[in-house]
């Protein structure tokens, strides 16, 4: 079983977490949403669930469609600023470069 946070979670329930957040991040308007969501830590979860071959539905569908459009909010780039500094060494590593989700 995965762990997020330390947690255990089945699949199902990852998926329906996924599920919940896209809705609400994609949902006008969303960018509140989302940038608390890289605040609370949203960015590494997509990138180690990419590196892990988990969710890849979602990450996807985060990195090819909801992130790039939210790109005009102030405080979505400013999360993003300090989420990239917290996430290099994961975005670097072989497992995540390796990722199918790596090529978006």
């Amino acid at each position: 079983m995965p762990v997020i946070g330390g947690i255990n979670l089945p699949v199902q329930t990852q998926e329906r977490c996924w599920e919940l957040l896209i809705r609400r991040i994609s949902t006008p308007p969303g960018y509140p949403w989302l940038a608390e969501a890289i605040e609370a830590g949203f960015l590494h979860c997509v990138l180690k669930s990419a590196a892990e071959n988990r969710n890849l539905k979602h990450v996807k569908m985060f990195l090819s469609s909801i992130l790039p459009f939210s790109l005009i909010s102030a405080s979505v780039l400013t999360q993003l600023k300090t989420a990239f500094i917290d996430v290099q060494d994961l975005a670097d590593s072989p497992q995540f470069t390796s990722s199918s989700s790596f090529e978006l």
